[in-house]
């Protein structure tokens, strides 16, 4: 659909084709990213929660959870996402490179989640599917790690197995995986 007389810098956003798959590819960055957060954060709280949840059945921030990220800068800026990513490297789940990609892939996210518009609008500005890509095989990664350091480790199910990196798929990475395909379909 042509629109004579749009500026130049709104004719993306009246490209229906294109302002669908910027929709789309928007909110799958946004699902893969709150999946990617899972990870992150909620299996970090979960390992340390020690079974105190709340009414609704999640996962408490006890003590020593809180005590754990302050060794990672959690006290000086209140920023648990960062503190757990910390932690993470740490722990040797991830190198200098992912932490820096686990940020990136944040900030990609906040744009996205609170500049929608001009996400949609900005002829220069897309939704970066590379990052996206890049939080999908973190997702896989960092649910391999947990599952081959932890969860072996104490589940007596596992013993004496080891996890095939190229057969592995985890729950949460069949999700995203799913979404991912059909938005693919879609754009």
């Amino acid at each position: 659909m042509t629109h004579a007389g749009v500026p130049q810098e709104f004719k993306k956003f009246f490209d229906h084709k294109r302002l669908r798959q910027n929709l789309l590819l928007g909110a799958l960055y946004l699902a893969t990213f709150e999946m990617l957060k899972t990870i992150v954060v909620g299996d970090l709280i979960r390992f340390f929660c020690f079974g105190d949840y709340d009414q609704d059945g999640n996962p408490l921030r006890t003590d020593s959870y809180r005590v754990e990220l302050t060794r990672f800068g959690f006290k000086q800026h209140r920023d648990e996402y960062k503190a757990a990513c910390l932690w993470l490297k740490h722990m040797d789940a991830i190198e200098d490179e992912e932490y820096a990609r686990l940020l990136e892939i944040r900030a990609h996210r906040n744009q996205i989640a609170h500049e929608l518009p001009t996400v949609l609008l900005d002829a220069k500005l897309e939704v970066n599917v590379d990052l996206l890509l890049k939080a999908r095989n973190l997702i896989h990664q960092l649910d391999r790690w947990w599952l081959e350091n932890y969860e072996m480790a104490i589940n007596p199910a596992f013993k004496g197995q080891t996890i095939d990196e190229v057969e592995f798929v985890s729950m949460r990475m069949a999700f995203v995986d799913h979404v991912i395909g059909v938005v693919a379909e879609e754009v």
